[in-house]
């Protein structure tokens, strides 16, 4: 994973940007950070990133596939959402939000890859 540079990052998107309870968005594709909108330090964040890639590379490697992981801290929760190479991280202050930001997440993250869900075991594509 590289360090985060600012000036190559895209905005946030709206649509999430706008549920209650949202207080930071993180877009890695292919290990890139690509939006990165959370209220932490860089440190903190490339920690919250590498985490998430790790994660979904753990189970990609088992053959399996995760789509959804909720991380549950004290002070909020972290909304995993992965498709193929990409995860959306989503930091949530509300639990009262996270299906609404699971809906979305899930919308976006599948409008912006544009392309069907690859399946481990066999090779073979799934349309949704």
């Amino acid at each position: 994973m590289t360090t985060i540079d600012k000036s190559s990052l895209e905005a946030p998107p709206e649509e999430l940007c706008r549920i209650d309870g949202v207080a930071g968005i993180l877009l890695q594709q292919d290990g890139q950070i690509i939006i990165n909108d959370f209220p932490l330090n860089t440190g903190q964040t490339e920690r919250i990133a590498e985490l998430a890639l790790k994660m979904c590379d753990g189970y990609r490697k088992a053959r399996r596939i995760l789509r959804q992981v909720i991380i549950g801290y004290p002070c909020g929760q972290l909304l995993v959402i992965s498709r193929d190479d990409s995860q959306l991280v989503i930091l949530l202050l509300e639990e009262s939000s996270l299906n609404e930001a699971s809906r979305a997440g899930s919308a976006y993250l599948a409008e912006r890859t544009q392309k069907p869900l690859r399946l481990p075991q066999t090779g073979l594509r799934a349309e949704f």
